[in-house]
């Protein structure tokens, strides 16, 4: 599993992409739990269904659905809260699949919706392939940390977006309190590119 992301506001990077990516077209059911201790919150939910949103709105040869509920196992991804600090924690596809299960931070509760749609469409980015915009140095959005390497799964350069600052990108490692929870326009050219 991906690392997870922490608090901080921050810069830049190109977008990058795994070796491995979701087989496209497709549709990507997801499902939000709902049971228990894990269960996503109301405003979690909200930020789910905005999150799922601006995927569907993208030009691409995927499409997402949404349900809520327990009965996670037929599902493709499955959102859930788990006890934490702030930020979430997702891996990365195989098989033409994307990785299945995404974790919401319980402290996420204490920031406004816009910034919980953007750390679940981070995460959910990650499940499609994607990598942290500054993957090379953390330091640039979260103050400190250094290169994550291609941690075996690669690194490799999206054609079409930047080769030098991108602060508007959803996938920089870290995120600030008062995000948008939207693609940054590259992030959208890195994902119309890919699928």
């Amino acid at each position: 599993m991906l690392t997870s992301e922490i608090f901080h506001e921050g810069a830049v990077g190109e977008q990058y992409r795994t070796f491995n990516l979701v087989s496209s077209p497709q549709t990507i059911n997801i499902i939000g739990y709902t049971g228990g201790a894990n269960a996503l919150t109301s405003k979690m939910r909200t930020a789910l269904q905005w999150a799922v949103n601006n995927y569907n709105r993208l030009n691409m040869g995927l499409n997402f659905t949404l349900t809520f509920g327990t009965n996670y196992r037929p599902y493709d991804i499955v959102v859930y809260r788990t006890s934490g600090g702030a930020g979430g924690s997702a891996g990365f596809p195989s098989g033409g699949s994307p990785y299945k299960f995404v974790q919401i931070f319980s402290g996420m509760e204490n920031y406004n919706t816009n910034t919980v749609e953007h750390v679940m469409t981070h995460e959910l980015g990650h499940c499609m392939g994607l990598r942290h915009t500054d993957y090379f140095n953390r330091s640039l959005s979260c103050g400190s940390g250094g290169n994550e390497g291609s941690g075996g799964v690669g690194a490799v350069y999206i054609p079409g977006t930047p080769s030098g600052f991108d602060p508007n990108s959803i996938m920089l490692s870290c995120f600030g309190s008062n995000e948008d929870g939207e693609f940054g326009f590259y992030d959208e050219v890195a994902l119309e590119y890919l699928y």
